[in-house]
């Protein structure tokens, strides 16, 4: 199954696409991980976290990690990572295209988004969750992505999109970079 065709799909897709994959722990992501000086001491959301890949990262590193998924078959593979890893992870299965109530999550520390793009409605709730100078690190494919691949526009992030979306938080980052996976967005916030 082709990524593209999971995008805001029913979650058995995701489940199927999970489920069609190797059980071995994929690397964390790039740029979290050169920027994870970035991220407060605490607790982390990974939002939309896939098979935990970048949430057993940060386990791994001290933090008190949160995962949510709608797969529910991403998020017994990251169960399962975790245990090898020795790790302890609070995963929750939650559909963020039908429910935006992350506030039922709590608050923390630090969230992270990487490779999603959260709809509106998502999206300004994160900063709701964030405690005070917490920090919101989003990692996702870009415009230039759509423009070279088949690709969805509607999944890629505009061009500085997010600079200024969010009015009670302070921008400490934003870059736009290409690797092998494609064209990316980082962007890294402070809350007040």
């Amino acid at each position: 199954m082709d990524y593209k065709e999971t995008l805001r799909s029913p979650q058995s897709k995701w489940d199927k696409r999970f489920a069609s994959k190797p059980l071995q722990l994929s690397e964390p992501e790039p740029f979290l991980v050169e920027h994870v000086d970035y991220l407060k001491p605490g607790k982390i959301l990974d939002l939309a976290c896939g098979d935990g890949r970048n949430a057993v990262y940060l386990s791994t590193k001290g933090y008190k990690v949160t995962a949510i998924d709608n797969s529910k078959v991403a998020l017994k593979r990251l169960r399962q990572f975790a245990k090898d890893q020795k790790q302890n992870i609070d995963t929750h299965q939650l559909d963020l295209e039908t429910n935006d109530n992350l506030t039922l999550t709590g608050k923390f520390d630090n969230i992270i988004v990487i490779h999603y793009k959260p709809l509106d409605k998502v999206l300004f709730e994160l900063p709701k969750n964030l405690t005070s100078k917490g920090v919101l690190l989003i990692c996702t494919f870009n415009y230039h992505h759509a423009a070279n691949t088949d690709f969805p526009e509607k999944y890629c992030l505009k061009k500085d999109e997010l600079i200024s979306t969010f009015i009670d938080l302070t921008l400490l980052k934003h870059v736009s970079f290409k690797d092998s996976r494609g064209n990316f967005d980082g962007y890294i916030f402070q809350n007040k």
